[in-house]
């Protein structure tokens, strides 16, 4: 029983050594010292440890207070997240807002369902011209929406009222159909009908924009076999991701390596909901993945 009250007593005053309380770390130890040895001198009574549990709760809630009102270092900061239907997903409850929310910072979702990162010219299917690569008139020009440019999702928002200094990438679940059709590039492309000239380009016309915007790339979180495509293409775009980080000299959020998606928990109903899309208690799983990320680099 002297044991426990021993560490019971030594944890209460460790956890106010880490709150704001006004004394020095030197203060903080002699008093804990002095309540030690008052505490474990003679009968150990059922009074002296209700005290000391007392102690503890108190500590324990103005630690908590402490704790949420501790700086993360990224409430000036501002995101731009882009990305498809799977980041879109779940609303407020989204993984990007729910990184916003941990950083206490500001964020911009501008995911869109649908969307692909390839520009895609009109074809013979009559599929329309679309994709982040497209500039603003050409996405007008072909009569599609021209709100999937990178001028519009990504430009628009570093500049006055927005004001976005991080911009994270997060494509290529809608591109698979591309790249099944010979449109992955190389690593030196510029051609934004391929997914390497595609990612390029953006980015070169985002550092050209701003140079002190940082651009984080995701790789896919699925690599596996999806309506019909191969999980051999997955894989080519998590290696083009994964180059093309490397190429730019940017911070990787590598899902597909970290996000645990194999071909057990692939399957419909365990992390995914049909193979491809995320359950709301895998997408939680992601945002705590990218929080961890996020702390890992300097604001």
């Amino acid at each position: 029983m002297k044991y426990l009250m021993i560490l019971l007593c030594t944890w209460s005053y460790l956890s106010m050594a880490q709150t704001n309380n006004g004394k020095t770390l030197d203060e903080q130890w002699k008093q804990a010292e002095e309540t030690i040895n008052k505490n474990t001198t003679g009968k150990i009574t059922q009074a002296k440890l209700n005290d000391c549990l007392n102690i503890i709760m108190d500590l324990s809630m103005s630690l908590k207070d402490s704790l949420a009102q501790a700086k993360t270092g990224w409430e000036d900061q501002t995101i731009i997240w882009t990305g498809t239907s799977i980041p879109w997903a779940f609303g407020d409850n989204s993984y990007p807002k729910q990184v916003a929310r941990a950083l206490k910072c500001k964020i911009y979702n501008n995911s869109i369902s649908g969307s692909t990162i390839i520009f895609r010219a009109p074809d013979s299917s009559q599929q329309g011209s679309y994709g982040m690569a497209g500039t603003y008139s050409q996405l007008r020009a072909a009569g599609f929406s021209q709100n999937y440019s990178y001028e519009n999702r990504i430009l628009a928002f570093t500049v006055p009222p927005y004001n976005g200094n991080t911009i994270v990438i997060d494509h290529g679940p809608n591109d698979m159909a591309s790249l099944k059709s010979g449109k992955l590039g190389d690593i030196d492309s510029y051609d934004v009908r391929t997914f390497y000239g595609a990612y390029n380009q953006i980015i070169k016309k985002t550092l050209e924009s701003n140079p002190h915007l940082r651009i984080i790339i995701t790789t896919l979180i699925n690599r596996y076999q999806v309506n019909g495509v191969s999980q051999e293409f997955f894989e080519k775009a998590v290696t083009a991701q994964r180059e093309i980080a490397k190429k730019w000299g940017l911070p990787l959020l590598d899902y597909a390596q970290l996000a645990g998606v194999n071909e057990v928990t692939v399957q419909p109903g365990r992390l995914t909901s049909d193979g491809l899309h995320p359950t709301k208690e895998f997408s939680d799983r992601i945002a705590q993945i990218s929080i961890n990320f996020f702390k890992t680099l300097t604001p």
